[in-house]
């Protein structure tokens, strides 16, 4: 009987001691856990504000670094596709995360826009006779818009797709040596009903432009 007793204290004190490793161990995997789910999300993010820099200028790239406002560092890269290296409207984000001595790396393959989306495109706002081109109140035009030069807006024209351009559209009725927005747009009020974007980091080229 004494020996039964002396083999299930040992058992029962071999028991004990591996709760305690696994109790030792726990807290050690959580923090693990909880850091390279830190730095999935530091990749993921910066992914996100790829695709946001994408949806702005299709033809953006570049690279994106971690600020204060991340929990972790990290940076993303653009690059062309392995796969089709010439293909001009493919572009792979590479993005990797840091936090707590963990690294994860994300990679996202985009479709960029084609050229032929445009349903209006100019590399000027000027007629073939040099005048400037003008849209009035009664214009509509619906799908995406671009030019490399300078919109002319008189009266409140319409736009139903996403219009964009290197440089802030003038109004009629406003000052166009003028910074200031309000004083270079004077009362004049287009609609973009899609949105705009008129601070392009560079301009489109043409297709077949050299």
């Amino acid at each position: 009987m004494l020996i039964l007793v002396c083999g299930f204290v040992i058992i029962s004190g071999i028991i004990q001691l591996n709760n305690a490793n696994r109790a030792n161990m726990l807290p050690e995997r959580v923090v693990d856990q909880y850091n390279e789910h830190q730095a999935r999300n530091v990749a993921s993010s910066l992914v996100d504000d790829a695709i946001n820099k994408l949806l702005l200028d299709m033809e953006w790239e570049g690279t994106i670094t971690t600020d204060e406002h991340y929990e972790g560092t990290g940076t993303l890269t653009t690059g062309p596709d392995p796969a089709d290296p010439l293909n001009e409207y493919k572009a792979l984000l590479t993005s990797t995360g840091n936090f707590g001595g963990y690294t994860a790396e994300t990679q996202v393959l985009m479709n960029r826009d084609s050229f032929s989306k445009y349903s209006y495109f100019t590399d000027e706002e000027k007629l073939p006779g040099g005048q400037n081109i003008w849209w009035w109140n009664d214009d509509e035009v619906r799908g995406p818009v671009h030019t490399n030069g300078t919109f002319r807006m008189s009266g409140s024209p319409t736009f139903h797709g996403f219009v964009t351009s290197p440089n802030d559209w003038i109004g009629y009725t406003g000052d166009e040596d003028s910074n200031d927005p309000d004083m270079r747009h004077g009362s004049d009020t287009p609609n973009f009903n899609n949105g705009s974007n008129f601070n392009l980091n560079r301009t489109k080229e043409l297709p077949g432009a050299a």
